[in-house]
Formats: structure tokens, C-alpha cells, sequence
């Protein structure tokens, strides 16, 4: 993730930080490395 939800304030992706979707709602967990682009 590069940014979330987490309680109510918008904030960019920290180790072992746990947020939700700002589009979707999911539940979304940070994770620390590359990034990786899925779309061919």
C-alpha cells in the first residue's frame, strides 16, 4: 500500500501498519521491499 485508512486520517504505508481501502474498504496491510507492478 502506499497510502490507507488508519483511524480516520489518511497516512502512507509504515512497517507493520494495518489500514483499510480509501476506495474499497478492504482491510489493507503494509509491506516493506520493491515495488512490484502487476500490470502487463
Amino acid at each position: 500500500m502506499k497510502y490507507s485508512i488508519v483511524d480516520g486520517k489518511k497516512v502512507e504505508a509504515q512497517p507493520k501498519l494495518r489500514g483499510v481501502c480509501n476506495y474499497c474498504g478492504s482491510e489493507m496491510i503494509a509491506r516493506c521491499g520493491r515495488l512490484l507492478n502487476s500490470v502487463q
